[in-house]
């Protein structure tokens, strides 16, 4: 079955992949914290602006977390910087490699 570009799946040479919007509100709101030691430390996140590293960034903001979010995308890191901030999110975005 070939996928459908008008639900959002993108074809590759090497694979399939789907791209889902991502709700940061949501995805912070839904997280119950479960390690308490992260609470306040800092994580320096690579790729932060899209993506796995999106979705690890939010994750340890849930568990109370300062993220410094790296990327090379300057649109989308911006974008995920202000997301989080505006969600109460201690975060400071680094343009670079």
């Amino acid at each position: 079955m070939d996928p459908d570009p008008a639900a959002g799946w993108e074809l590759s040479a090497t694979m399939r992949t789907k791209t889902v919007p991502v709700d940061i509100a949501a995805s912070l709101i839904a997280v119950v914290p479960r390690y308490a030691e992260l609470d306040g430390r800092v994580a320096v996140i690579t790729g932060a602006a899209q993506g796995i590293g999106r979705g690890i960034a939010i994750r340890l903001a849930a568990e109370g977390m300062r993220i410094v979010a790296a990327d090379l995308d300057q649109g989308p890191l911006a974008e995920t910087e202000g997301a989080l901030r505006d969600h109460g999110v201690d975060v400071v975005a680094y343009l670079g490699d």
